[in-house]
């Protein structure tokens, strides 16, 4: 809300869970309805990713070759022929992914990619314990069908999503709920929304933590797009951007 009063946004892009600050930021639900009908619909899902987490079951990576434009095609075909327990969790073509599966499987397909992409060993990141966000959307049916319960309005600000390309501002979104769910649901790809904001001028605001604005262009370079990324508290806490950005009045 301060960001709107003070400046004046044209695009909005989420990740996750995130897609519900860019619907409720566009107006296209509010943050009442947000919390309180999409955040409650969406618990059984949040309840399976914390279990895996718990249960620790699961690993996940990024395998990361910037310097072999085949990577992102071989390694998915490789994983298709070879790794099928391998879901690729975030893909983002063609030098990147992050890939998701139980620890055996995963080392496995690690030596694989390190063998056969030396470049790999020394970009990709260290493995971590991982949800399971992303990997089974059809499990959650009776949780699409209440995100489509829900009242969307027209956006007031054009959206950039990863499975349904740009919502346009002023164009009621043909299945409002549908588009949510998988945007926060379905497998991601950052790829097809950097290709979308490369359409668009002017400074992007990044918010959450800096791990995790690092981690929406990792493996794409936000150099790419041109454009200033500022932190979220920074454009909270200094008004004029003019100071942070040359000729800020044209980017507005």
């Amino acid at each position: 809300m301060v960001m709107r009063q003070h400046g004046a946004p044209t695009h909005v892009a989420g990740y996750s869970l995130g897609y519900g600050a860019a619907f409720a930021l566009s107006g296209v639900l509010t943050f009442p309805t947000f919390v309180h009908d999409v955040f409650s619909a969406n618990f059984p899902y949040a309840e399976d990713n914390h279990a895996a987490l718990q249960e620790d079951r699961l690993r996940s990576c990024i395998l990361y070759d910037p310097t072999e434009s085949t990577f992102g095609d071989t390694v998915a075909s490789a994983i298709q022929h070879h790794f099928p327990e391998v879901i690729v969790k975030d893909d983002r073509p063609p030098f990147c992914m992050q890939v998701v599966a139980p620890q055996t499987v995963l080392d496995a397909l690690r030596a694989w990619v390190f063998r056969s992409f030396p470049a790999a060993a020394s970009h990709s990141t260290r493995m971590i314990s991982s949800d399971s966000a992303h990997l089974y959307p059809d499990r959650y049916r009776a949780v699409k069908a209440a995100f489509r319960q829900v009242a969307y309005g027209k956006p007031t600000l054009d959206i950039v999503t990863h499975q349904h390309g740009v919502l346009r501002q002023g164009q009621l979104p043909e299945d409002g709920g549908g588009v949510l769910f998988d945007a926060i649901q379905a497998p991601l790809s950052m790829r097809r929304v950097v290709d979308n904001l490369v359409a668009y001028r002017g400074p992007l605001i990044m918010f959450g933590s800096a791990r995790t604005a690092d981690f929406v262009f990792f493996g794409l370079g936000s150099k790419a797009l041109n454009r200033p990324l500022l932190d979220w508290e920074q454009a909270l806490l200094q008004r004029d951007t003019s100071i942070l950005i040359p000729n800020a009045a044209d980017w507005r």
